[in-house]
Parts: C-alpha cells; sequence; structure tokens
C-alpha cells in the first residue's frame, strides 16, 4: 500500500458508508473523549461490531480520544478502551500529553496516533513522541509539504494529512475561541465554531471588511485531489479525509473519489484528475470554492472564504440528485469479502476448506450417510455451499471431490457451510484480540495523583499546604518597551517574561532587553512563540543557545520548543506555558519524566479543579488578555497587503465586542486575543492558599501607567476590587 485512505464516520451508518466507498481505515468516537461530542458516535456494543466488521474486510478501526482530560476522568481511560483494546481496536488518537502517558503504560502494544490537536510542528516534538512510543503524527494542517518531507526524513512515523474538508482558522489545539466566548471548548470536543461567523475588519479606525466580505476567519474547504502525488513524495502515508459532523452520504462520495485516484496511483497509472470528479466534490460541499491548504500557500485569501457562498452549484435540487446517487451506487452497493473453497465427500465425513489467502479454516460433519436412492452429486454440493445470503461474504468453491455411493441432507450440507463460514469469520477475528490479562495490578488501578505529587487524589492544596505555604512570587509578561522599562523598575517582581517577537521586532540581536531584566535583579525569560515552526527563521536554535548562554530561561508552549528544549539539555531552565495543557496529574508526571522546571495552570480549569491539583511547581495567570486564536492567517494580508510591520488589527463581533489581533512578523502568525481582559485580583487572598509557585500578569496594549495600576491593585495588603471591565473567564464556571 503506497498510501491509506482514512475517512471519518461519526455514525454507524457513515461507518458503513465508508467501508463501501473504499476507505482503508476508518476514525470513529466512542461516547466520551472524543473531539466531536455532537456527532452520534458510537456506544461500547456497536463499536466492537464495526472494530469486527472492518477488520472482516481487512480495513482498520482508530479510535479519537483527542480531548483533555480533567483528574476526575482520566482514571475512566483505562476501563474505557480495554473493551476495544481486547477486541484489537487498531489504534488511539490522542491529544492530552497525561492520555498518552497513562495509554503507552497501560496497554504499551496499542498503536498511539498524535492528534493534530498536539501540533506537532517540526522535526524536535515529532522526535520526542517518537520516543516515548507514538507510531504516527498528524501534524498541523498548516505545515507545508517542504516542512512535512523534513519529518519523514528524520523520523520513522507514519504521517497522517488532512487532504480534503474543513479546515480550522487557528492551529487546532490552540483555540481557546468557543471556549471563551461561549463556554464550549473545542478542546472537549465541543466547538461552536464561532471561526465561520462574521466579523467587522479594522485597522485602526478604518474599516477594512465589507458587508460581501465579513467573514474574516473563515476559511475554504481544501480539496488536494491534483496533488495527491506530491504528497505522497513527501512522506504522507495516511491520507485524512475531515467530516465526523457529515452525512453519511458526503463520507461516501469523498472517499470514493479519492479511493479512484489513490487506485491510479496505486497502479502507476497516468496521473490526471478530471473536471468532472472535482466538480462532484464541489457540489457535495464547499465554502467560496476550495483551497490546496497550506502545502504550498502559507497564508493568503486564496485560503479564506469571506463571502462565505456555501450553495452547491447554487442549487439544493442538485445535492438532493447528489445524494440519491451515491446512496444507489456506493452506499447500497453491499461489500463482501470473497473467499475460495473445496469441498470433499466421503463415506465417513464430509470437509469443507475455506480461505482469503491468509487465513483458513476446516469444517468437518459426520452426517454422511449410503445412498439409498439417488447418490449425492456435485451441482447439489455446489449449490448448497455457496450460498452466504445475509454474510458478509461471497464464496467460490473452486473444487468438489465425492468419493462413493452417498448421501447428505440438505440441512446437513447448510450446516456444514455455516460451521465453515463462522469458523473462518471467528479465526479471522481472533487473530486481533489481544489478552489484557499480563497488564498489571498496579497499572490498572493507579491512583490520579502521580507518584511523585504529594498530594492525595481528593485532597485540596489548601488543604495540604501547612507550614509549608511561601507567598507565590509575581512574573510579568511583556510586549513593549515601555511595558519592560517599568517592569525592571519594580521592587515585587521576580520574573519578567520576554518575548520572542521583542528581539526581532527591535532588532534586539544583542539581547539587550535580558541584560537589563538581569541587572535590575529579576529572572529573565524568554517567551517563546505559541507555535514554532522549522520555517520560522534561520538561525532559531542559536539564539535559544546564546539566551542559554546568557542565564535566560525560557517559557515554552508549543511541544516543538519543549521539544528542542530538552533535546539541547535546557529542560532545567524551561517553564510550560499554559498551550502545553496541563490539565490532569497525568501530564504533569510526564513534564516532570523530561525534566522541564515549571508548568502553567490549564486556562479552563475552574476553582474547585485548580484547589485539587498540584501546584507545588505552577504558575497561575491572574491578569491579562488570553489569546483565543493562534493562526498561520494574517488578518492585515487577507484584506490587503503584507506590511511586515507587525500590525494590531481590530474584529468586531455581532454583539459589539472588539478582540484584538497582534501580527508577529518575525514568524508570520496572528494572534487574537480576547475582548476582555482575564482578573482574577480581587480572588487573590483564595488563590494564595492553593500553593501556587508564581502568579502571572500579561500585558498586551496596557501603557506603562495602566501596568502599574494593575500591578498595585494586586500587591494592595487590602483585598481591592477590579476597576475596569474583566472577565473570570472559566475561573468560576469551567468547562463541561
Amino acid at each position: 500500500m503506497i498510501a491509506e485512505l482514512l475517512a471519518p464516520a461519526g455514525s454507524y451508518d457513515a461507518f458503513r458508508a465508508a467501508l463501501s466507498a473504499g476507505a482503508d481505515a476508518i476514525y470513529l468516537g466512542g461516547n466520551r473523549f472524543g473531539a466531536r461530542a455532537y456527532a452520534q458516535n458510537f456506544d461500547e456494543k456497536t463499536l466492537v461490531t464495526a472494530i469486527d466488521e472492518a477488520h472482516m474486510h481487512g480495513k482498520k478501526v482508530y479510535l479519537t480520544v483527542n480531548t483533555l482530560f480533567k483528574d476526575s476522568e482520566i482514571n475512566d481511560l483505562y476501563t474505557y478502551l480495554l473493551p476495544y483494546y481486547k477486541e484489537g481496536l487498531d489504534a488511539v488518537i490522542v491529544q492530552d500529553p497525561g492520555a498518552l502517558k497513562l495509554i503507552r503504560e497501560r496497554f504499551p502494544d496499542m498503536h498511539v496516533h498524535a492528534s493534530t490537536q498536539m501540533t506537532v510542528s517540526g522535526v524536535h516534538s515529532a522526535k520526542l513522541l517518537e520516543k516515548t512510543g507514538v507510531t504516527r503524527i498528524v501534524p498541523p494542517r498548516e505545515l507545508s509539504l517542504r516542512e512535512i518531507r523534513k519529518i519523514h526524513k528524520e523520523t520513522c512515523l507514519e504521517i497522517e494529512c488532512f487532504v480534503h474538508g474543513a479546515l480550522c482558522y487557528c492551529y487546532s489545539g490552540q483555540c481557546l475561541m468557543s471556549s471563551f466566548i461561549g463556554g464550549r471548548s473545542g478542546n472537549r470536543g465541543k466547538c461552536a465554531q464561532p471561526c465561520r461567523l462574521p466579523y467587522e475588519t479594522f485597522e485602526g479606525a478604518k474599516k477594512v471588511s465589507k458587508e460581501n466580505n465579513s467573514y474574516a476567519l473563515n476559511t475554504k474547504d481544501i480539496c488536494t485531489l491534483e496533488i495527491l502525488p506530491e504528497l505522497i513524495e513527501a512522506g504522507v502515508y495516511s491520507f485524512k479525509i475531515e467530516g465526523r459532523m457529515k452525512r453519511p452520504e458526503y463520507t461516501a462520495g469523498v472517499t470514493a473519489v479519492y479511493r479512484k485516484y489513490i487506485d491510479i496511483i496505486e497502479k502507476g497509472g497516468r496521473y490526471s484528475v478530471q473536471k468532472e470528479d472535482i466538480k462532484f466534490l464541489y457540489d457535495l460541499f464547499n465554502r467560496d470554492g476550495f483551497s490546496k491548504s497550506y502545502y504550498y500557500t502559507h497564508n493568503g485569501p486564496e485560503l479564506m472564504a469571506l463571502e462565505n457562498r456555501k450553495a452547491s452549484a447554487g442549487d439544493v435540487r442538485r445535492t438532493d440528485e447528489l445524494y440519491k446517487y451515491i446512496n444507489e451506487n456506493i452506499i447500497a452497493e453491499e461489500r463482501k469479502k470473497e473467499l475460495s473453497a473445496r469441498a470433499e465427500v466421503t463415506a465417513d465425513h464430509a470437509v469443507m476448506t475455506v480461505t482469503d489467502g491468509q487465513y483458513s479454516f476446516t469444517a468437518i460433519s459426520q452426517e454422511v450417510q449410503p445412498a439409498l436412492n439417488r447418490a449425492l452429486d456435485e451441482d447439489t454440493v455446489r449449490k448448497q455451499l455457496i450460498k452466504s445470503g445475509g454474510t458478509v461474504f461471497n464464496v467460490d468453491l473452486e473444487t468438489v471431490e465425492i468419493t462413493g455411493n452417498v448421501f447428505m441432507t440438505v440441512k446437513a450440507l447448510n450446516g456444514l457451510r455455516r460451521d465453515a463460514l463462522a469458523g473462518f469469520e471467528r479465526t479471522l477475528l481472533d487473530n486481533y484480540k489481544r489478552n489484557a490479562d499480563d497488564i498489571s495490578v498496579k497499572q490498572i488501578t493507579a491512583g490520579v495523583i502521580s507518584e511523585t505529587s504529594t498530594m492525595r487524589s481528593g485532597e485540596s492544596t489548601a488543604e495540604t499546604a501547612g507550614d509549608s505555604f511561601r507567598k507565590p512570587a509575581v512574573a510579568v509578561s511583556v510586549l513593549t518597551k515601555e511595558q519592560l522599562e517599568a517592569a525592571v523598575l519594580r521592587d515585587d517582581i521576580e520574573t519578567v517574561y520576554i518575548p520572542y517577537r521583542f528581539f526581532q521586532e527591535y532588532r534586539d540581536v544583542d539581547l539587550k532587553a535580558v541584560s537589563l531584566v538581569k541587572k535590575s535583579g529579576k529572572n529573565a525569560y524568554i517567551k517563546l512563540p505559541a507555535v514554532t515552526r522549522e520555517a520560522d527563521g534561520k538561525g532559531y536554535q542559536a539564539f535559544i543557545e546564546t539566551a542559554a548562554n546568557k542565564g535566560c530561561g525560557f517559557l515554552a508552549g508549543s511541544v516543538e520548543d519543549i521539544a528542542l528544549l530538552i533535546e539541547t539539555g535546557h529542560a532545567d531552565v524551561c517553564r510550560a506555558d499554559s498551550g502545553f495543557y496541563m490539565m490532569n496529574a497525568e501530564s504533569i508526571s510526564f513534564r516532570r519524566s523530561y525534566g522541564i522546571l515549571k508548568d502553567t495552570v490549564p486556562l479552563e480549569l475552574n476553582e474547585s479543579e485548580i484547589s485539587r491539583r498540584d501546584n507545588s511547581e505552577s504558575e497561575l495567570i491572574v491578569y491579562g488578555r488570553v489569546p483565543l486564536m493562534v493562526s498561520a492567517g494574517c488578518i492585515r494580508k487577507n484584506y490587503g497587503k503584507c506590511t511586515k510591520d507587525y500590525p494590531v488589527s481590530q474584529l468586531r463581533d455581532r454583539k459589539g465586542y472588539i478582540f484584538p489581533v497582534y501580527a508577529d512578523c518575525s514568524i508570520c502568525q496572528n494572534t487574537i486575543y480576547n475582548s476582555l481582559p482575564l482578573s482574577l485580583i480581587s480572588k487573590k487572598n483564595s488563590l494564595e492558599k492553593y500553593g501556587f509557585q508564581s502568579f502571572r500578569f500579561d500585558f498586551t496594549d496596557e501603557t506603562a501607567g495602566r501596568m502599574n495600576e494593575v500591578l498595585d491593585m494586586w500587591a494592595s495588603e487590602n483585598t481591592v476590587k477590579e476597576d475596569f471591565a474583566y472577565t473570570r473567564g472559566h475561573y468560576t464556571r469551567g468547562v463541561e
């Protein structure tokens, strides 16, 4: 197999449709822990049936457990996966580092695929996951073919890439927009897709969007049919179709078209895509047409559906006709497994052997009698033994040998056939099934909290802090020179985070900002980009080494940067930012196992969950605009031209809320911030009980004066209520 065709199934009907259309593998979700909580999904009985059905046809099933786990959930993961593991589930798809750790420990022989939600954006992160036992990665859709090719050349990992369907505006796994605006978290499988809504877009006071192009975050669906050979050449093994929320007809139609062209490639035929096949896909679903994703384009308006025209050739009737055609010609075509067979009847017994070339089974019947009147003939045997209605088999009875004057009843022949087919099915499926008896009791009953933790499950940090209580330190993250200069003058700040873009935007090649912070007696840390890619520029690793040699630490939110720091021996000066999700104790244990110094509390935990977390090596963000989206797209470029001057844009939604958009031109990346800053300032007294190592203030557009006012509120001996508009984020509500 040159390439695997991987189809989505949000329901059992979609699963059957994908099989009928020629998928090599199907990814689907169970009734928990999947990133499409609103799909129909599969209960245990149906999922076990689907696994067996796929295996009967030589196909694979991958189960999505690609959400973030709370401590109250992660212990359930073992018992949730166990029946599917035993049935022979081919792989699980994961996002959560803790889930990855737990699965590798408790199901060591099951394949684990790193979800695109993990944002495995380069060679360093790919190598790190390969060492942990991951066998396949689904890199961000934003990667170019060059970047994918490099990962392929430098690792032994399988690479799975999206080839058709919806395209997120944000790097998957780095999106909090739906979570913070409406409480429906994409990291928990409940994204409300605010990126598909209209926004007024401004550059300063100038409105640059119009009524007919106001869908600023709405990307076109992707269609890569024309570049499949290039994807294979770059090292892509699995071609993934997006669409677990789509109808079975969509799944079948898209799968059938891609099956056609993968077969052409595998047979070595001349590769040329027919226009009618593109039109067929276009009519099934599109947004302002198609794009080829980011494989050849870093960003730009050609990737965007700013007008949001979703019409299937402008004709709903045409879509209905397509669905009718797909149902009658693809889905309704019953997929059968071809078996060859031979039969032999003697005076002692009858034998039927069936095989698919790999597995075989022989059934024996003793119900043979001497012929009293009419002897058994080949036509009678053949007629009964090739019947396979109600099964998944087609039987080709190649030879029939009858020795002597013998007889068998029709009932006996039918029983022989049923025994042969049932025995073959058991033989084939038993080959996939696993024995879970060798999984140790210690692994099964491992507690919620890691052995390296000082907490017991269910205890709050406040209850266990005791005499070890130490007032948490204060850290600030700055974005401007003015903020930096104000920060070094304050005695109550222990650590200053300087963004990587600072050294590009202000041409600070000598790292003077680092020296300024260190001379003031504070810890200097460089806040690395939320997503780092190989293509972000030469000298990135050299910059890391130079900064480390100057006594600087690093705040890293991407698994790529964390892997790079581990690889280069700087894990002990690395702090994990909130984008590297430490949602549960298993994740914290994962971090510690690599020597990472400290983590940042995820922004989607509520107070109750935070209070029961091990915060002894953690920092809590208590103020600042939350980054809702990190994108390779550029608002300025989509509505005008690339200016490379670090512009700030604004998006205004239908309710009048304004979301600042900062462009980091050093790495061609946009960050959309929340309309209101998060503030937990008036919660200071309760927060100090939860055992944090430090509290962080993230400043973006504040002046130095405003920055000092905010810090003074926190420093006050008395409880101070915020004097500005703010949000508590998920501190009081949390996510489901």
